[in-house]
């Protein structure tokens, strides 16, 4: 498929925009963040932060408290070295926001910030403004971690050439989004890196493999995300995604790097916004939100060390008793 169609289907969907007019060689020429963002050295995929380098998430969730509850529950049970996780949230009814005061509760030790959602652009710019650590990542709630990970050794690659991206894997034949299959591009393995990582060019790849600003657990420079978000417009995560986007031109030079296989999975079981028409499954969040005020939740477990092969997934849950499988 040549690239034009790839950008077509994308362009359906909100995804893979490339603004390549007038307005943003005026935006680019007038600030001198993303000038200096332009002006970075391509240095070798293999170049590692020398030290620690720290690392902070940041989690979007609306009125899906029991599949935050499972991304959660996964982040706990399956990453080391976490990171710490500053949770921006929307509840739109008065249960919704019982159940998630109910998660909270039983996180309370492992996030940073629950911070309910007003004004989410000044939020979020605000958020990226306090943080003080080097890089961020972003997850959506209907993620779910898979496999062990450390995110040490996620973060210790250079931001300023390379994103790392947890959701990519040698697995990844399929596109969801694109309803497509898609091919691997020429990945090799990082010089000198013992944990199985590999790298590619942005540029080079196609689909998810071509789309390194995704809000889909990689991994960024924060200053260079603030900037960013600081010179757009959005008001929710799927508009704050869109309008990064307009700034893939200067990262698709860069570098990506994976894990040989996914570490995390989307399950787009269902659709809590309006901003795009992404595909989803069927089940609703107000269903869920009853079961678990029943006392049930989803049995992530069930997914530990599945075989994905797209980066979205759907996936048929089962629910267990919380009070048989805790956390």
């Amino acid at each position: 498929m040549g690239k034009k169609k790839k950008k077509d289907i994308y362009g359906n969907i909100g995804g893979l925009v490339v603004m390549r007019d007038k307005r943003y060689a005026r935006l680019k020429s007038h600030d001198a963040v993303v000038t200096m963002i332009l002006n970075q050295r391509i240095k070798s995929p293999g170049c590692l932060n020398t030290g620690e380098t720290t690392l902070d998430g940041i989690v979007f969730s609306r009125d899906r408290a029991m599949q935050l509850h499972a991304l959660l529950s996964t982040y706990v049970e399956r990453v080391h070295n976490r990171a710490p996780l500053h949770i921006l949230y929307k509840a739109t009814t008065a249960r919704h926001l019982a159940a998630y005061e109910q998660v909270f509760d039983v996180f309370r030790d492992d996030i940073v910030a629950a911070i309910p959602e007003t004004a989410f652009r000044e939020q979020l710019v605000l958020l990226l403004q306090t943080l003080d650590s080097e890089s961020v990542f972003f997850l959506t709630d209907d993620i779910l971690f898979i496999r062990e990970t450390d995110l040490r050794q996620c973060a210790r690659f250079d931001t300023s050439t390379s994103i790392f991206s947890l959701r990519l894997g040698r697995n990844l034949t399929h596109s969801h989004i694109a309803r497509s299959s898609q091919p691997l591009p020429n990945l090799q393995p990082v010089p000198a890196c013992t944990n199985e990582a590999y790298y590619w060019r942005w540029a080079d790849g196609e689909y998810e493999w071509q789309y390194p600003l995704s809000v889909d657990g990689h991994i960024f420079s924060r200053l260079e995300m603030l900037r960013i978000a600081e010179n757009i417009s959005f008001s929710a995560p799927n508009s704050f995604e869109l309008q990064i986007n307009r700034f893939q031109d200067i990262f698709l030079p860069r570098y990506g790097i994976c894990f040989e296989t996914s570490r995390i999975v989307n399950v787009p079981c269902n659709k809590v916004q309006t901003e795009v028409p992404n595909s989803c499954g069927n089940v609703h969040q107000d269903d869920l939100l009853q079961m678990w005020e029943a006392g049930m939740q989803i049995d992530f477990r069930l997914l530990y060390d599945m075989t994905i092969t797209s980066a979205h997934q759907e996936v048929a849950f089962e629910c267990v008793d919380r009070a048989t499988s805790p956390v």
